[in-house]
């Protein structure tokens, strides 16, 4: 399985892409905006840790944040 070496305190931004049926009047709005809607930003952490890491059980501080974007990302930092 791949692992990613991920900090025992890390920041993720989950950069969600807008729909392609949005205005491009509506995406400028919406560009770097807080993301509201499903899905949940917990669930988002809790499928970035599983899906990256084999073992997360040394991850013992997250910050996240979603926002709207022109294109999808995950921004990891260190705390």
């Amino acid at each position: 399985m791949f692992s990613l070496v991920v900090p025992d305190s890390v920041r993720l931004k989950f950069v969600l892409p807008m729909p392609d049926s949005w205005p491009l009047r509506k995406k400028m709005e919406m560009n770097f905006q807080p993301h509201r809607a499903k899905p949940d930003v917990d669930n988002l952490v809790k499928a970035f840790l599983d899906a990256l890491l084999s073992d997360d059980s040394h991850v013992y501080e997250v910050h996240a944040t979603k926002h709207w974007g022109m294109e999808g990302s995950i921004d990891i930092d260190k705390i």
